[in-house]
């Protein structure tokens, strides 16, 4: 005797509570599938989710990425805003995007250019190439060249100061101002120990540049200022930071002046803080 079927359980719930239970689950899933998603993205390629945030804030800011070849160098950089020219050197280890969130402020009244030094962030780097202070100013002005800046207020933190110090100290004429901020190994002169035509200067550590023969850097330069404003070539201060056979016994880092207008400078291989005096040159040795 064939048995009857039984009906099919049908639920107590009304059709609506059904319906949203069903449209909850849904989004359980969808919300599970996105969070294992993203989470698998901060772990195995977090530089989307920088590369994202970048590209926000380089909209918020009216900022264009961009690329020019200039000199030995494949040049990134951000580019956006109409008025005066303002060109923003990022600190060590650091990148053009430093700027992103200064740059918001800034673009409704400056044309603001904010590059990737080169051999940082996305701008090329050749290997045993020399990116001491020097030659990364040099490069500077194969980018401004390139870009047409013309004359502008440069702006540096960090190493970025160090490096916008001594561009202006070379190429006075294109620098309408200089800001630096924090900047790697630079100080002025605001005492009177140093002889008057050094007073309001900047005395300038340049770090060194291991990588590349022969060495640069290793030695403390000096810009002089007039009204605020580079006046003439740097000059070297202090030096012999490097023995006859070219190593390193030395490399300054930090200038500061002390209570009496002498100049201290960090040595942070020597482990050693050297005070230095004018001598009848200007220009002071380790021996």
């Amino acid at each position: 005797m064939a048995k009857t079927p039984l009906p099919a359980p049908t639920s107590s719930r009304p059709l609506w509570q059904r319906l949203l239970i069903r449209r909850l689950k849904f989004l359980v899933v969808v919300a599970l599938v996105l969070g294992v998603g993203a989470g698998g993205v901060y772990l195995f390629a977090p530089s989307l989710l920088l590369k994202a945030d970048a590209a926000r804030l380089a909209m918020a800011a009216h900022m264009e990425k961009k690329q020019v070849v200039a000199g030995d160098t494949t040049w990134s950089y951000y580019e956006g805003g109409t008025g005066p020219t303002i060109v923003l050197l990022h600190g060590f280890a650091a990148n053009k995007e430093t700027w992103l969130e200064m740059a918001k402020g800034l673009t409704d009244h400056f044309h603001v250019v904010a590059p990737d030094l080169p051999g940082w962030g996305e701008s090329s780097r050749n290997d045993g190439g020399d990116y001491g202070v020097p030659a990364q100013a040099a490069r500077l002005q194969a980018f401004a060249a390139a870009t047409g800046l013309g004359h502008f207020l440069l702006v540096g933190h960090s190493m970025g100061g160090a490096i916008a110090g001594v561009y202006a100290g070379d190429h006075p004429d294109q620098v309408a101002s200089l800001v630096l901020m924090s900047s790697l190994g630079l100080t002025f002169n605001t005492g009177h120990l140093f002889p008057p035509d050094m007073e309001g200067g900047a005395f300038i550590g340049q770090h060194g540049s291991w990588n590349r023969k022969p060495r640069a850097g290793y030695k403390v330069i000096f810009v002089p200022f007039t009204n605020g404003r580079p006046s003439g070539p740097p000059r070297d201060i202090l030096t012999g930071f490097l023995n006859d056979r070219g190593e390193a016994q030395g490399r300054p880092v930090g200038v500061r002046l002390d209570r009496e207008g002498a100049l201290l400078v960090a040595d942070d291989v020597g482990n050693t803080v050297w005070r230095v005096t004018p001598s009848a040159n200007s220009e002071a040795k380790i021996d």
